[in-house]
């Protein structure tokens, strides 16, 4: 793949073989962008993840203090960027989960389901949740340790969803919040099925 995905100096080139398709003879471009004395409107791509087996590469976009994820498709070329980090894939591949907000804190879970009319496998945002924001701002003062968070498909329709808080940033000891995000039998709409709260040291 080192042949193929490239940065040089300010720009990440994402050449064929890995794009197939006729209409993507040219790489994909994607180019820092520095201005001076101007560091809310510097952008930065990074590497994120590579999926070998869907051949699926994740690329970070810094914009300041804010983040989204680039996901590329190298067998068509096809891109898109979703405003979150940290996505984590269902295994039917139908359903992306990840979190949004800025560096160091986390406001929402957001869910995007792959369209099955779209040519370019595009995903469309069918749910978000900011409970995430309402309990870090509540009265516990709730201090989030932002490496600590995790995603878990439990089934291609629930997810459990983890996080690490301190109630003071110097603390030893901590608390996992869980959420719980599963589809209605029904409607198949996504929802907050059940919260879960345990002591971790």
């Amino acid at each position: 793949m080192s042949d193929h995905v490239i940065r040089e100096k300010d720009t990440i080139y994402i050449s064929t073989p890995y794009i197939r398709t006729p209409h993507h003879k040219q790489p994909l471009v994607f180019k820092d962008y520095l201005e001076p004395f101007e560091e809310e409107h510097r952008i930065h791509y990074s590497l994120q993840d590579y999926d070998k087996s869907h051949h699926l590469l994740q690329l970070l976009r810094t914009l300041y203090e804010t983040q989204s994820t680039i996901i590329v498709d190298l067998n068509t070329g096809h891109w898109q960027e979703l405003y979150a980090t940290d996505l984590m894939f269902s295994d039917d591949m139908t359903h992306i989960v990840g979190f949004n907000g800025r560096q160091g804190t986390t406001q929402d879970i957001i869910i995007w389901e792959r369209q099955k009319d779209s040519n370019d496998g595009r995903y469309t945002r069918v749910f978000s949740s900011n409970e995430l924001y309402e309990q870090q701002y509540d009265d516990n003062k709730k201090n989030e340790v932002y490496e600590a968070r995790d995603i878990n498909w439990t089934a291609d329709n629930k997810i459990n969803v983890d996080f690490i808080y301190r109630v003071n940033p110097t603390d030893t000891v901590a608390f996992r919040s869980r959420y719980i995000y599963a589809t209605d039998d029904k409607e198949g709409t996504w929802q907050r099925v059940l919260p879960d709260n345990d002591i971790n040291n």
